[in-house]
């Protein structure tokens, strides 16, 4: 495994905890009726907070493909796929 892939295991792993801790960070639907009444914050803050999340969980994904991408395993398992495919291929049309 190359430098590269543990880079961006480490920023899987910081956008994940990233996600985590942004998503908890919210308030529940339920909780902006009783916010408009006692007079809280402005919206802003919460829409800032759904953009972020949303832009960590997008970074996460993009990691997380990224990962299986430069994977080992899925490096070394693609020729083993396609020649397992090939020889199918060439004993169907044998028969």
């Amino acid at each position: 495994m190359t430098p590269f892939f543990y880079f961006v295991l480490a920023l899987q792993l910081l956008s994940a905890a990233a996600t985590i801790g942004l998503v908890l960070l919210q308030q529940g639907k339920g909780a902006d009726a009783g916010a408009a009444v006692a007079g809280a914050a402005a919206p802003t803050a919460s829409t800032l907070l759904s953009r972020v999340t949303t832009g960590c969980a997008v970074t996460f994904l993009m990691l997380t493909l990224a990962l299986g991408w430069l994977s080992p395993a899925a490096v070394a398992a693609a020729p083993a796929a396609t020649s397992t495919l090939t020889q199918q291929q060439e004993a169907s049309d044998a028969r």
